[in-house]
């Protein structure tokens, strides 16, 4: 499959030339005569097109690694996996000091995760944490829970921006929602998703005190009862309001959310400082 990719590569940029039609310069300084990579030819090219066909393979076989993360559902932590990348420089040497007819294999080398499970199982240390009280309707205790399932085992690498409405389910009753009560334009009414809001603003907290950076967040019309004047962050699907955060933190954090007794709970966990 490789040496196909790489015959590819070549015949499609007129690269390959039989050992007869060679011209004297060839020989001299490009690749020696019935030289093979993973089955194809490479006697005669200039070193400058072995690398561009070595460049352009690299480009296709490319696999990159895949950080270890958290099953949402379960918490359990899901393995890295390593990538594969072809080492183009130490390809080239080999090719380019080949003996003639010389059969060669390709070098590959090892991409690392940037981030393992043994990392993840380390993230012990709580950045930040705070907790509100449910309070309201049957109905509204439940979009509080639901809400914080959707949230628990949120996973944030450094650099990465955080939205808090693309982790909620639609805003439908087919979304999991009950009516419950709400603030529209200032006033209370009935709404569907009634208390998200209450954990937005907690998670927003948690967020501040773990001195991550805010991007995206709204103040209620009026004030709300389950938090200081001005620690509120209301969210709404239509228009669209969002609570966002950057991870600007060396290490990735994961989101731990739970209503545990009427304690709506959020805690932002990330590796124990150095030292």
């Amino acid at each position: 499959m490789m040496g196909a990719i790489l015959a590819l590569a070549l015949v499609g940029g007129g690269l390959v030339a039989g050992p007869a039609r060679l011209p004297l310069h060839r020989l001299r300084h490009g690749v020696r005569p019935g030289v093979t990579l993973a089955g194809a030819p490479m006697g005669g090219m200039y070193r400058s097109q072995v690398e561009a066909a070595l460049q352009a393979w690299w480009r296709q076989t490319y696999q990159p690694a895949i950080d270890a993360g958290i099953d949402r559902a379960t918490g359990q932590i899901i393995p890295e996996r390593d990538g594969l990348q072809l080492n183009v420089g130490q390809t080239l040497a080999l090719v380019m000091r080949a003996r003639v007819g010389a059969r060669l294999a390709p070098v590959y080398e090892r991409v690392p995760a940037a981030w393992t499970a043994a990392d993840l199982r380390r993230m012990t240390h709580v950045a930040g944490q705070y907790t509100t009280w449910a309070y309201g309707s049957p109905e509204r205790v439940f979009n509080i829970g639901h809400a914080l399932r959707a949230l628990n085992n949120s996973l944030v690498y450094p650099g990465q921006t955080f939205s808090f409405m693309a982790q909620m389910p639609p805003f439908t009753a087919a979304g999991g929602w009950k009516n419950a009560k709400v603030i529209l334009d200032g006033e209370a009414g009935q709404g569907i998703g009634g208390g998200v809001c209450q954990v937005s603003s907690t998670l927003y907290n948690a967020v501040r005190r773990a001195q991550l950076q805010i991007v995206e967040r709204h103040a209620h019309a009026i004030p709300v009862p389950y938090v200081p004047r001005g620690c509120d962050a209301t969210v709404a699907a239509y228009p669209l309001l969002d609570f966002q955060f950057r991870n600007t933190l060396s290490a990735p954090v994961r989101i731990a959310a739970a209503l545990e007794r009427g304690a709506v709970r959020i805690r932002i966990y990330t590796l124990p400082p150095a030292g």
